[in-house]
């Protein structure tokens, strides 16, 4: 920021800092002078601490999506889904060897479908993810609680401080947005993709149910196609946590490296 004037460099993260840390920040810079050189120490022990506990919730959260892994092929498969779409309706046997889904597959037809063939597996990595969600936002917080807690030598040095706390609420915000987005894309990602079934048939209830899985299908595993995209979903999900992962960790490596951080980032930004 040293290079950028002190308005510039507000403007830039307008948006991003709360108001009343904008004011502090724009005093601080604007007061700072030569005898202001002292800079944050960095803290690699706290951010080695960190690490450890993100690693730990990753492994967690990784070992929990593997189970769901383990069993999408018991719960999504024909035995199971097609008793379910039989019962409520979706799967008619109009004369013998002939089974077709009622309506034409539109996106109030689709979404009814996805919930009752896919909405449990999706709500299952929902709840893993606002699991991971709460406890990520307790680690920071305790993290920013002890390292908020040590004296600042100077102006200078009050400069990251001010901003992790002034920009806490925008990044929290967005992870949380990350978060709730997971189940409605998933769901979107179904209705999107999936056929108009009004010309949907099969000789028996388990041929039409493989027909209606047949976007997601894959080579080698016909019939498996629900199945198929129930294996996305939990890969998007935890797609989605290790994102979330990797933008704290590396915010707090920001903070808690300083300067450190910036000047490595520099000097990888011009190695050949």
């Amino acid at each position: 920021m040293a290079s950028v004037p002190a308005q510039d460099a507000l403007s830039l993260l307008s948006g991003q800092v709360a108001a009343g840390h904008t004011v502090v920040l724009r005093t601080t810079l604007e007061s700072l002078g030569p005898e202001d050189q002292e800079i944050l120490p960095s803290d690699s022990e706290a951010l080695a601490s960190f690490r450890i506990r993100l690693n730990a919730l990753r492994l967690d959260q990784e070992t929990r999506l593997d189970r769901v892994r383990n069993e999408l092929g018991e719960r999504l498969a024909f035995k199971m889904m097609g008793a379910q779409l039989v019962q409520a309706g979706w799967f008619v046997e109009l004369a013998p060897g002939i089974w077709k889904m009622p309506g034409k597959g539109g996106k109030r037809e689709a979404r009814a479908v996805f919930h009752l063939v896919c909405h449990a597996v999706v709500a299952e990595c929902e709840r893993y993810l606002v699991q991971a969600h709460s406890r990520l936002e307790h680690l920071q917080e305790n993290l920013a609680k002890r390292w908020h807690a040590k004296p600042l030598p100077g102006n200078r040095a009050r400069m990251l401080p001010l901003l992790e706390e002034g920009t806490r609420d925008a990044f929290l915000q967005r992870i949380n947005l990350w978060r709730t987005r997971m189940p409605v894309m998933v769901e979107q990602a179904f209705c999107e993709r999936i056929l108009p079934w009004d010309k949907l048939e099969g000789r028996t209830a388990e041929e039409l149910f493989a027909r209606l899985g047949a976007p997601w299908e894959e080579s080698g595993r016909p019939g498996l196609g629900i199945e198929a995209f129930g294996l996305h979903a939990v890969n998007f999900c935890q797609n989605l946590l290790e994102i979330l992962l990797t933008a704290c960790e590396e915010r707090w490596a920001l903070y808690l490296l300083g300067e450190g951080f910036l000047r490595n980032q520099s000097n990888e930004g011009t190695t050949p």
